[in-house]
């Protein structure tokens, strides 16, 4: 097996170690991690609950804890994972927002010297929109639940 060691640039690294060692999991924070209420944040979830903090990029943190220790949550009650949910379909929902009115702006406004490659891969750019959207609409009605359990 192999443990998540670094990630930099789309590049993941992995560092050899017992097969199925770990649990994994992936936090997006409202600030960039090497905030120092984040790193408190950090040495609180290793010195307290055995997870250990393995890398970062941008405002994602990726975390893992031995599965040894058993499975592990970074969220303490409901509202918490109601926040997270919100972030992360706000982040996404924004991006495909995004994409979607910057190809609608381009094939209305097309540049003066736009190629045909650049022009066909513009007409894919609302189909990775509606691939984000398709992905994420799971992700969106686990937030509705999360939401109404929250509000019982």
């Amino acid at each position: 097996g192999y443990a998540l060691k670094d990630y930099s640039f789309g590049r993941f690294y992995f560092e050899p170690c017992i097969e199925n060692e770990y649990y994994y999991s992936i936090e997006l924070f409202e600030n960039l991690p090497s905030s120092l209420s984040s790193e408190d944040f950090f040495n609180y979830l290793n010195d307290e609950c055995n997870i250990e903090y393995v890398c970062k990029f941008r405002n994602f943190a990726f975390f893992r804890r031995k599965k040894s220790k058993g499975k592990f949550s970074l969220f303490t009650d409901i509202s918490q994972k109601v926040s997270y949910f919100k972030r992360i379909l706000t982040f996404r929902f924004s991006l495909a927002l995004f994409l979607i009115v910057f190809s609608f702006l381009i094939l209305y406004y097309p540049p003066l010297y736009l190629s045909d490659k650049v022009f066909s891969f513009l007409l894919y750019v609302p189909s990775y929109s509606a691939l984000i959207i398709i992905v994420n609409i799971s992700s969106f009605f686990k937030f509705k639940q999360l939401k109404k359990i929250d509000k019982s």
